[in-house]
């Protein structure tokens, strides 16, 4: 799948030299309008595929799942494989044969984007490496998810608790902004919203977090899973954000709140992982297997009014990550 030659019908070397594809392609050359996308999205596979050291846990994956168990079974199936375009609006984002070295790509996988291709295309490498279809067609996607990642945005939904604030519920968007040590490490920017908190601030009088925004620093360990995608995380949060606060000296009062600015912390953990996705509609998500993350953690938020009291909660929820479009 070489940067030069994959996106024109030609195959990368897999015994010495590169050869023309034969008839059996299954598309087209990829149009001189496609060709950059089509090539950015090689770069990305490239990143992983030729760098095993940087990459070790993906590659041991494809060992793992890929029948013979080659330890360069992902690095032999981006060198052998020739990228075609394919002229069809429906099915999934790529297509390939188990065991063939010819991946085809469609219009929704081109229209998805530069990411998302890649991560159609290192899905069809699980193919090529000769996973097979059927109850073994979900492998592919599981290589998918470790190796390149379940997305750059995330939605999530959390349940939050505390002794002055009662029950909340946070809706929030999560999008990641930097990652170092090929994914590990993480730099990511959200808001939230307590939507259960802005339905009582229409009702009664009763302190709780508002909503706000926040930057999350995020370190996996990867018991399970790979690189991009699997296993434990530590997270660190701290953003600002408008909560009602308890007013601290309320001897005579105490009742009484005060709504007003706060700085948010948060510390925790996330567990990554993945389930069967029950409609398996391409448009929605690749392959049958979508990325989950389950949290657990701590919040404080302290007030910038020296008269409020601070607010601190436990917070439980699910993050589901998606593609922009």
């Amino acid at each position: 799948m070489l940067e030069r030659s994959s996106a024109r019908g030609l195959s990368a070397t897999c015994s010495g030299k590169p050869k023309a594809a034969d008839d059996a392609s299954p598309g087209r050359e990829a149009p001189q309008s496609e060709q950059p996308r089509v090539l950015g999205a090689i770069r990305r596979i490239a990143e992983v595929a030729e760098h095993p050291a940087v990459y070790p846990r993906c590659h041991e994956e494809f060992t793992r799942l890929c029948p013979g168990g080659r330890k360069d079974a992902l690095q032999r199936a981006f060198r052998c494989a020739v990228v075609w375009r394919l002229d069809t609006r429906e099915g999934a984002g790529a297509s390939a044969a188990v065991g063939g070295q010819h991946i085809g790509y469609t219009e929704l996988g081109y229209h998805a984007g530069e990411e998302a291709l890649a991560r159609y295309l290192m899905h069809e490498l699980g193919h090529s490496c000769g996973i097979g279809g059927g109850d073994e067609h979900h492998l592919a996607d599981v290589l998918r998810l470790y190796c390149m990642g379940a997305g750059r945005h995330e939605a999530d939904v959390r349940l939050v608790a505390g002794p002055d604030v009662g029950l909340g519920l946070l809706l929030g968007y999560r999008g990641l902004v930097r990652s170092w040590l090929a994914g590990r490490q993480q730099l990511v920017a959200g808001v939230d919203l307590d939507f259960l908190q802005l339905v009582r601030e229409a009702a009664e009088v009763k302190p709780g977090y508002l909503g706000g925004a926040a930057l999350e620093f995020r370190e996996r360990v990867p018991v399970w899973g790979a690189e991009r995608f699997g296993g434990l995380s530590l997270y660190g949060g701290l953003g600002a954000g408008a909560a009602r606060f308890r007013v601290r000296d309320a001897s005579t009062h105490p009742t009484a709140t005060l709504l007003g600015p706060g700085v948010v912390i948060d510390v925790g953990a996330r567990a990554e992982f993945y389930f069967r996705n029950i409609d398996p509609n391409p448009d929605i998500q690749e392959g049958r297997r979508i990325g989950v993350a389950a949290t657990a953690g701590y919040r404080l938020i302290v007030p910038l009014t020296p008269e409020a009291k601070q607010i601190h909660e436990i917070v439980f929820g699910i993050q589901v990550p998606f593609r922009s479009l």
